[in-house]
């Protein structure tokens, strides 16, 4: 049933984002020296300019979480409604703003560097 499936794609997850990595990068001879680089400064000017894209991307998730919540629980149809306005919403977003973005990031990647 239910339950099953959500094991398997736990089990499937585990086993393509870290079991399948793990193992390819031990046939090409890297091997883990745990402890290491944690308290690298590298890293962390890394998390400080990547934890905000990271928390942006997944308000996307998020979003879509909450609207499924709260439109259960306010009646027929809300949930419907909301996913139209959300889709109206992203019209724009998907035109401009994220072209706007892809555009820019050359630019921005020169002024950072």
């Amino acid at each position: 049933g239910p339950e099953g499936f959500v094991w398997g794609a736990l089990a499937g997850a585990f086993a393509g984002n870290f079991a399948l990595q793990w193992w390819g990068a031990r046939r090409v001879g890297m091997r883990w020296i745990g402890g290491t680089g944690w308290r690298h400064p590298a890293l962390g000017e890394y998390l400080k300019i990547a934890l905000p894209l990271m928390i942006g991307q997944s308000i996307v998730v998020l979003d879509e979480t909450f609207m499924s919540v709260f439109g259960n629980r306010v009646g027929d149809g809300a949930q419907t409604h909301l996913q139209y306005a959300r889709r109206t919403m992203l019209v724009p977003v998907g035109a401009i703003a994220q072209a706007a973005g892809v555009a820019a990031y050359p630019t921005l990647a020169r002024l950072f560097a």
